[in-house]
């Protein structure tokens, strides 16, 4: 029992106490789980509570609606977005489109803005392989026993 007590005591010391707590039933608990848009909300109210780096707020927001992100033409938006604000906008605009399909147009031109960036983003990892591959053979080549020698030489921050 003073154990339970303890537990209790620190979850009031965080603002957990038990009278925060409302009862689920197990299908809305479902709904709630599931639901992406839901969670990405609960997630920027916690982030307007906490407050963290946006380029942070952006990757999870990301990851927790990438297919709906991409398939309303938002990615770009939210990759872009500067403060929480926007990113709610985002997911606002993102519930809205799911409420109201109809709302939604698709846009070709963004469509192939977007695959002409990837395209593009390919090419640039490509080169960026072709250049450590180069470097890992000038190193192999003047006997370095590091062969990521002239890969490191930079990356550490002074």
């Amino acid at each position: 029992l003073s154990k339970i007590k303890a537990k209790l005591a620190k979850l009031k010391d965080y603002g957990l106490s038990g009278a925060t707590f409302s009862r689920l039933k197990l299908h809305e608990l479902h709904r709630t789980g599931t639901d992406k848009i839901h969670l990405a909300n609960e997630y920027l109210a916690l982030v307007k509570k906490y407050p963290i780096k946006i380029r942070t707020v952006v990757f999870h927001t990301r990851r927790m609606l990438l297919d709906e992100l991409t398939q309303y033409q938002l990615m770009e938006e939210c990759v872009a977005a500067t403060s929480v604000s926007s990113v709610q906008s985002i997911v606002d605009k993102v519930e809205h489109y799911q409420k109201t399909p109809d709302s939604f147009t698709f846009d070709r031109d963004k469509a192939a803005k977007e695959k002409e960036a990837l395209a593009k983003k390919k090419f640039e990892e490509g080169k960026r392989k072709r250049f450590e591959a180069r470097m890992l053979r000038k190193a192999k080549r003047e006997g370095k026993t590091d062969l990521e020698f002239y890969l490191r030489i930079g990356a550490e921050v002074p």
